[in-house]
């Protein structure tokens, strides 16, 4: 694809469905960047990832793998040091602040938390912060066990 064309380049392989990436592109699209997506038969999110950066205009690529990881990388940076790197099936709000993320780079504002509650639908929103309580919780009991089996 032309250079010229200034917009977020997402390279993914052809064995990913774009279902499984969906989020990400909202993310991006909230934050009003255009991006390109091209399917390739290259399986590692870093290498897509780096070599999508360094054909963005912007600078700014990510990679979609076979190896089930989505990388948001930026052309100044080397290959092996992407910016952030997470597994497609993590929680579909971490792959929407991924999106959010790589169009933040761009605008040069500051990046969303990942599992931010604040940017889920008010029926999402419970559901997030009473699985974080409980991750919580359970991080408290073991902290507790640990101490006491000591």
């Amino acid at each position: 694809m032309d250079k010229e064309i200034p917009a977020i380049r997402i390279f993914f392989n052809q064995n990913i469905e774009e279902a499984k990436f969906r989020e990400i592109l909202y993310g991006i699209e909230e934050e009003t960047v255009p991006f390109i997506a091209e399917k390739t038969d290259k399986d590692s999110a870093l290498h897509l990832g780096y070599q999508a950066a360094q054909s963005s205009r912007l600078g700014v690529g990510m990679g979609i793998g076979n190896d089930q990881l989505a990388v948001l990388h930026y052309e100044r940076l080397k290959e092996d040091k992407p910016l952030f790197q997470i597994n497609l099936n993590d929680h579909p709000v971490n792959l929407r602040v991924l999106g959010s993320n790589a169009a933040r780079l761009v605008k040069g504002m500051p990046f969303k938390d990942f599992r931010d509650k604040h940017m889920l639908m008010p029926e999402q929103s419970k559901k997030v912060e009473e699985e974080l309580a409980r991750e919580k919780i359970v991080s408290i009991i073991k902290k507790v066990l640990s101490e006491v089996n000591d």
